[in-house]
């Protein structure tokens, strides 16, 4: 089983920001598993506090991948990667 590690982009009045002090991990689903690569910006599911109501709510986030890694591993409560929303351009790219 694959999985990512990577850091949250945070949005802070209309700029992104890397909130860098925690690095999370996602399971990398099957129809993904050659297409993400270091340096991506990849949606996520996850799950955000909600003040008002006092509740984890489920959410969306954007992440940047850090780290690709495979491990065999019970399926334990891990959230998944859902699509890549920008890939890194490499040298061979430009």
């Amino acid at each position: 089983m694959k999985f990512i590690e990577g850091f949250l982009i945070l949005k802070f009045k209309r700029q992104e920001y890397i909130k860098n002090t925690k690095r999370y991990i996602w399971i990398v689903p099957d129809y993904l598993l050659n297409d993400i690569e270091l340096g991506d910006e990849v949606l996520v599911n996850s799950t955000r506090y909600d003040n008002k109501n006092k509740k984890y709510k489920p959410a969306k986030e954007k992440v940047l991948v850090v780290n690709i890694f495979e491990k065999d591993e019970e399926p334990i409560k891990r959230k998944m990667v859902l699509k890549i929303l920008k890939k890194n351009k490499t040298k061979n790219d430009l």
